[in-house]
């Protein structure tokens, strides 16, 4: 199972740090496969700080065309 979990586990909602503050009760936790994921998604797995997009603004006069319907 361990080489199951090497090659194919992508997430673990142990090691989910955006998710999860603290690590749950149920949770193992493995230093070597945390930093595996770590690389993997460092956002999701506590890396990396997540950078927040700004949205696109549209103007009100992009929205309306002028015309009034009756």
């Amino acid at each position: 199972m361990e080489v199951f979990r090497r090659r194919h586990m992508t997430y673990s909602y142990c090691y989910d740090r955006t998710r999860y503050k603290v690590s749950l009760p149920e949770c193992v936790v493995n230093p070597a496969e945390a930093q595996r994921l770590r690389v993997y998604d460092p956002v999701t797995f506590g890396g990396i700080p997540r950078r927040h997009r700004r949205g696109k603004h549209r103007s009100k006069r992009s929205r309306t065309d002028g015309t009034v319907s009756t």
